[in-house]
């Protein structure tokens, strides 16, 4: 007699929002606030400290191909503590962000522009509604 012994395992979600595999995941309707902290050199190797007056971008877009932003965080005229920047997704707005891929950049605006963070991925994952 052949005796089997099965064992299932469910995986519980992860951290909303987490870095994985160079994306960014979060859970369709999840709020949260998502802090970013730049490292920023200046061309002779010393470490750039964010001014009042520097205008930092993030912008998320469905795809490179498109003008159209699905929503700007824009900070400017305000301290930037420990060089970060700290974004809340309400309802609102992550309600702006259905399941799928999508896009995010981040510049930095003072005498030049400046690219902090390239596109990069967002994957907003799928859960079952209630």
């Amino acid at each position: 007699m052949c005796q089997c012994q099965c064992e299932n395992f469910l995986m519980g979600g992860g951290s909303s929002p987490r870095i994985r595999n160079g994306k960014i995941y979060w859970y369709e309707g999840d709020t949260f606030v998502w802090s970013l902290k730049f490292t920023i050199k200046q061309c002779d190797g010393t470490d750039y400290v964010l001014q009042s007056t520097d205008k930092i971008i993030v912008d998320f877009k469905k795809n490179l191909h498109t003008d159209k932003s699905i929503y700007t965080f824009v900070f400017e005229n305000q301290e930037y503590t420990d060089n970060t920047i700290k974004m809340e997704f309400t309802p609102e707005i992550t309600a702006l962000f259905p399941y799928g891929f999508y896009k995010v950049g981040v510049k930095m605006e003072n005498d030049d522009i400046t690219t902090l963070l390239p596109a990069s991925t967002i994957c907003v994952e799928n859960t079952v509604s209630v």
